[in-house]
């Protein structure tokens, strides 16, 4: 568990610029690494996980989104990433981490999510 929480470390990414080999890895990693928690995770905590996953983007898939966030002048390394995740989900991992998927962040920016 100590390793997929250094995985998750999502904060630490803006420290780096991402490139598409690192983050292929980071995804490689992850999608491995969730698995394998929540195969024994009933067993370890005595109740079913939640749904643990990170969504990879399908290649060649059109996103309106990314075009979206391009025109608000997000940083680079925000739309890279949405190039390659849709979206990660674990709510079972430290207090639960999750990163929204980019139709999500735009809608946010428009004012469709709550701001307080």
């Amino acid at each position: 568990m100590h390793y997929l929480m250094e995985l998750v470390d999502i904060t630490a990414m803006d420290t780096i610029t991402t490139t598409c080999e690192n983050l292929s890895s980071w995804i490689d990693a992850m999608s491995k690494l969730t698995s394998e928690f929540t195969m024994n995770f009933e067993a370890t905590y005595g109740y079913d996980p939640g749904e643990n996953c990170l969504v990879a983007v399908v290649a060649d898939q059109e996103n309106d989104a990314l075009q979206a966030l391009s025109a608000q002048e997000v940083p680079s390394d925000l739309i890279h990433f949405y190039r390659k995740v849709k979206q990660v989900q674990l709510p079972d991992v430290g207090n639960g981490i999750f990163v929204n998927s980019a139709e999500d962040v735009v809608d946010g920016l428009a004012g469709g999510s709550p701001q307080r």
